[in-house]
């Protein structure tokens, strides 16, 4: 019987001749995978995984995977301020015991600098950017209204009379500091580290002092009026003569604090905790 020719709609499209240079290809699931003329599916590794590429290229095209994350830009050093080079202060931004009473460096970008005992004593750093280690400097009646201090160790640093208005604080190590005089308004002072910091005679009106450390802090004739001292350490602290009118001492730890002739309400105290307290 002679064979039936296939319909032409069953029998399927046409088979097309193979590409010039190319095998033809095997129907099936083993069927290997064509050979492609070089340099046209070349993998570019762009990460330092030695197993997965992070990207290929098709010709002129980049592939990259989803969900890669970016490709990290080269961090370059700050530049130096020629302001700090002209005063003899090189790349490795130490101003360790410089003199730089009275020059004015408002604006200055002092990042991963050292500057334990440099004299910028009326300074003018207003908008400044102070970053890295100025243990024991001298920064008497410098103005720093609206400098960025936050990441600075200042422990021990001379701060009488200085500008301390809108100056960003939070953050900083200002421990056994000197602040006698010095302007604070306007200032965060939210979990402060004020260890043993001698703020005698300083208004520190209506400031936020919430879990501020302040143990053993000189506080005599301190004006604390309507500031927010809620958890702060108060252990030990010396406020003979203060004012605390209005002060928020909930959860406040007196035990130990000094307050002979501090003026404040026993209501107020009745919120803290004053065991040992001397009044």
């Amino acid at each position: 019987m002679p064979a039936i020719p296939a319909h032409p709609i069953l029998a399927g499209p046409p088979q097309q001749p193979p590409m010039p240079g190319l095998p033809r290809q095997v129907a099936g699931p083993e069927a290997p995978r064509p050979e492609l003329p070089p340099d046209t599916w070349t993998p570019r590794r762009r990460s330092p995984d030695p197993v997965t590429p992070r990207a290929w290229s098709w010709g002129s095209v980049k592939i990259f995977r989803l969900g890669d994350p970016p490709l990290a830009e080269p961090q370059l050093p700050p530049v130096l301020d020629p302001r700090l080079a002209a005063r003899g202060v090189g790349p490795d931004r130490k101003l360790d015991g410089l003199d730089l009473v009275g020059v004015d460096l408002r604006g200055v970008e002092l990042t991963r600098a050292t500057g334990r005992g440099a004299r910028l004593s009326r300074a003018i750093l207003r908008d400044a950017r102070l970053e890295g280690d100025f243990r024991g400097a001298s920064l008497a009646q410098a103005d720093l209204t609206w400098a960025n201090v936050g990441r600075s160790d200042l422990r021990g640093a001379d701060l009488r009379g200085a500008d301390l208005s809108n100056a960003l604080l939070k953050g900083a190590s200002l421990e056994e500091a000197d602040m006698r005089g010095a302007r604070l308004v306007g200032n965060d002072l939210v979990e402060a580290r004020l260890a043993r910091v001698n703020l005698a005679a300083t208004s520190l009106f209506g400031l936020d002092l919430t879990r501020a450390s302040l143990h053993g802090a000189d506080l005599r004739d301190a004006d604390l009026r309507n500031a927010q001292l809620r958890k702060a350490d108060l252990r030990n602290a010396d406020l003979r003569g203060a004012w605390l009118a209005g002060a928020d001492l909930t959860g406040a730890d007196m035990r130990g604090a000094d307050l002979r002739g501090a003026h404040v309400h026993p209501v107020q105290l009745a919120r803290a905790v004053t065991a040992g307290a001397l009044r």
